[in-house]
């Protein structure tokens, strides 16, 4: 069910110049603790296992772990802030990268709750209702995952097999749900100048065109989507030039 709650209200340039300094300024101050934290919570599995398992390898094992998975991911831990910035917002994107499930749960909910109270995530009032959303979803999804965790072994197995299958659609049913949202308000011409590129870098790779792009898809896909908006807001820059000179 689509539902639009109409807050257009204007914020003050009060409202708006404490968003920008002192609120974002908090936020990125919890933000940045918050990760460095993560980070060093990070080590205690490898902490644990050597110091209470005894499992005591040479110390070039575990940096040669690292460095192999870094490797694989560093392409991702530099493009994915890029993507989920303009769609989340800041505090949202902290709260996103510690409790997880970035893409298939909280851009959904910050989608949708943008979609239903007709705000932009470049207002403040966008930013606060997405993060309180986003908020709530970690929530949410905690308490799912402690009673699968705790009833896991117990409950999946009864769950029919329609039922198991299902899981496999949840991303194309999640995907399918942030496309309608744009459609619905920008309509399908606006809409698929965005999806081209994904499709394009798909193709390219499916069909051994580009085997390269294998290792650097999402990598690519995002670079040509941002050279398509550049373009766009030039294009539409011209346009609104010319509009004033008439």
């Amino acid at each position: 069910m689509s539902q639009n709650t109409n807050t257009s209200v204007q914020e003050s340039p009060e409202v708006i110049q404490d968003f920008n300094t002192t609120y974002s300024d908090k936020v990125h101050v919890i933000g940045r603790s918050t990760m460095v934290i993560a980070f060093f919570l990070s080590f205690l599995p490898i902490l644990f296992l050597y110091f209470v398992m005894g499992f005591q390898l040479p110390a070039s094992t575990y940096i040669a772990a690292a460095a192999s998975i870094a490797s694989m991911f560093v392409g991702m831990w530099i493009a994915e802030p890029f993507t989920w910035f303009p769609v989340i917002g800041a505090a949202s994107l902290y709260m996103s990268y510690f409790a997880g499930n970035t893409k298939n749960i909280r851009v959904p909910v910050a989608r949708s709750v943008q979609n239903i109270y007709n705000v932009e995530i470049t207002t403040p009032k966008g930013q606060i209702i997405t993060t309180i959303a986003v908020a709530v979803s970690v929530y949410v999804n905690l308490l799912l995952l402690l009673v699968v965790v705790l009833l896991g072994n117990w409950f999946i197995p009864m769950l029919p097999a329609v039922v198991l299958d299902a899981f496999n659609y949840v991303i194309p049913s999640l995907i399918g749900a942030l496309l309608s949202f744009r459609v619905s308000k920008y309509g399908v011409l606006k809409t698929l100048r965005w999806i081209v590129p994904g499709v394009l870098i798909f193709i390219l790779v499916q069909t051994g065109i580009a085997p390269i792009l294998g290792r650097f898809g999402t990598t690519s896909s995002i670079a040509v989507t941002i050279l398509i908006a550049y373009i766009v807001y030039r294009v539409n820059g011209a346009r609104e030039d010319r509009a004033e000179q008439k």
